[in-house]
């Protein structure tokens, strides 16, 4: 169906092309072109589902954070140590993972809360329309994607940790 690209096809297939009855661009036909087009229409398959190489290097939910987390804070209350770290390693414009890592004051991991985040910039006083999933991943860790900061600036993470009680937690981030 490479047709779809007339003037790839016809770059690619040095054929002259051939038209149909109406001699215009709608009944462009590449001789062969569909063969020849093969690859580029798996590649373009393939890049697509895999997100093109635009998406972030990504958490591995399976293996706990190896690296120092970017970012720590206690919430308003003092109840929980929260603990950020983000994918890839610095926040960039566009899609990012986020872990966050939850202790109580005694540092015991603190599984079974419900988090919530929502990106906010609050030099714009605007947030994003894209609400991060948060997913638990046991041992206190929580995996929040996509966290769309598709603006270069300050962004507050702002999150809620519920439990036994409430307690809220704004994380600021850096999108250069």
């Amino acid at each position: 169906m490479c047709w779809v690209f007339g003037w790839l096809g016809q770059a690619w297939d040095g054929v002259p092309e051939r038209r149909a009855a109406g001699g215009g661009r709608r009944g462009r036909i590449m001789a062969g072109s569909g063969v020849r087009c093969a690859p580029l229409l798996l590649a373009a398959t393939l890049l697509a589902a895999c997100g093109g190489g635009d998406a972030p290097a990504g958490y591995d939910p399976t293996m706990p954070p190896e690296t120092p987390p970017a970012l720590t804070m206690t919430s308003e209350s003092g109840t929980w140590v929260v603990s950020a770290w983000l994918y890839p390693e610095r926040a960039r414009k566009g899609a990012n993972e986020v872990v966050f890592g939850i202790v109580d004051g005694a540092g015991a991991p603190a599984d079974g809360l419900v988090v919530r985040t929502q990106p906010w910039m609050p030099a714009h006083g605007h947030g994003t329309s894209t609400v991060p999933t948060v997913s638990p991943q046991g041992a206190g860790l929580y995996w929040a994607m996509p966290v769309n900061l598709y603006m270069a600036g300050r962004w507050e993470l702002r999150t809620t940790i519920t439990g036994a009680v409430e307690d809220h937690v704004v994380l600021v981030v850096d999108v250069p």
